[in-house]
Order: C-alpha cells, then structure tokens, then sequence
C-alpha cells in the first residue's frame, strides 16, 4: 500500500487511522536506502485479529510524503496460541521457532487469555530468554484482559509507568476495578510516576467506566 501526502501530519494521520486496531511495537525497519528519499520514519504494529505485523514507512521525498505500509503473517505457533490449541502449540515448540516467533506467540496468548499457554512459558523458563517488545501488562490492559491481567499479578509483575493509558482508552473497566479494589495496587497507581502524558490524555477525553473509576479513586470515592 503506497499513498502520498502533502504534509507529515496528514501521513501521520492516515497511518494512525490504518492501525488503529493495531498495536506499535519495536520496529523491524531501521533505514530505507535511495537517493530520492530527503528523511524518512519507520514503524512497527502487530494485529492480533489477523495474526500479523505491518511494517509502515513515512517518507519524505521531493514530491511529498510517502506513507509505505506492508503486512507480514505470523506462523502457526502464533496462530495456535490465539485459538488456544495447547497440542499444536507444543508440537511448534518442538520445531525450535525462533525467538521472535515465541514472542509473538506469548503475545497473542495474553491478548486471548490463553492462561495454560502462559503457564507453558514459564514453567519451560522460556520467559526469560523472549524479546518483549513491551510490557505484558500493557498488552493485557487493552480490550480489558482481567485474566491474564491477574496471571502475571500473580507472577510477581509490576505495573509498568505506562498501565494507564491503554486502561483509558480501551475502557478496561475490569481491570481499573481490580487495582481499585487491591489496596496495595489502589495505592501505588496513585504514584506519580503513573501520570505519564498518555494517561492524562485519556483522563482527559476519555469518558468512560475506567476513567470515571479513576477519577473517582483520586476524589476518595
């Protein structure tokens, strides 16, 4: 897909439009070589409903800027840990994936709450060799998954600076309920260090059960 703007607003705009159902991550493309391109901004997403990342480019060209978006599919380890297949899921183990595979695969089991597919993870101490392209409870905090949420809660995880933001954008009612209702956790989300931009935004313009719970837990309600 290749679309050109007069603007690197209006391209950013168009690709944040194209992958909001998607979410950023590390991106695979560092530089893109030729003569024609004046600068250049590459991107990451991965689509859990497709099963797949898009790798998007803006490029900056004399006659405006380019926005390049393709989209990669992922392998059948991945594909198994979104359905939940635990059988097929561990005969792809047993082929050696490689370690990017594992951690899409991760991914995909937190956003599907794949709990005994997770459980495999750690009890094969495969957990510490993953490249976490972020942190599993901001992938379990969109759409509101209060179960895997709670699995690596369970597991000695803390909340991440950023926990916030997907909670108020994705109205992750569950899971704001259960920091809320944790006195520990109601405490420590009370922390400065949790106000990050992206959390103020959606506290901002987000109105909705998490961000009424939130506001509510700052009023001593």
């Amino acid at each position: 897909m290749l679309n050109i703007f007069k603007t690197i607003k209006e391209a950013r705009d168009f690709l944040d439009g194209e992958m909001n159902n998607s979410i950023q991550v590390e991106p695979e493309i560092i530089y893109t070589i030729s003569d024609d391109i004046v600068s250049q901004q590459h991107f990451s997403f991965f689509n859990f409903e497709l099963n797949g990342k898009y790798n998007a480019s803006i490029l900056e060209t004399q006659s405006g800027f380019k926005v390049e978006i393709l989209f990669k599919q992922y392998s059948k380890l991945v594909q198994a840990a979104k359905e939940g297949d635990f059988i097929v899921f561990k005969s792809e183990v047993l082929k050696k994936p490689s370690q990017g595979a594992l951690s899409l695969a991760f991914f995909m089991a937190i956003q599907c709450e794949r709990l005994n597919i997770l459980h495999f993870y750690y009890t094969n101490d495969f957990v510490k060799s993953l490249k976490l392209f972020t942190h599993p409870l901001l992938i379990a905090s969109r759409n509101d998954k209060i179960n895997s949420f709670k699995f690596f809660l369970d597991k000695g995880m803390q909340l991440p600076n950023e926990i916030l933001g997907p909670i108020f954008h994705d109205n992750s009612k569950l899971i704001m309920s259960h920091i809320i209702e944790n006195s520990l956790l109601s405490a420590e989300i009370l922390n400065e260090k949790y106000q990050t931009e992206w959390a103020k935004n959606g506290l901002l313009k987000k109105e909705n059960e998490a961000t009424r719970l939130f506001k509510n837990l700052i009023n001593g309600g």
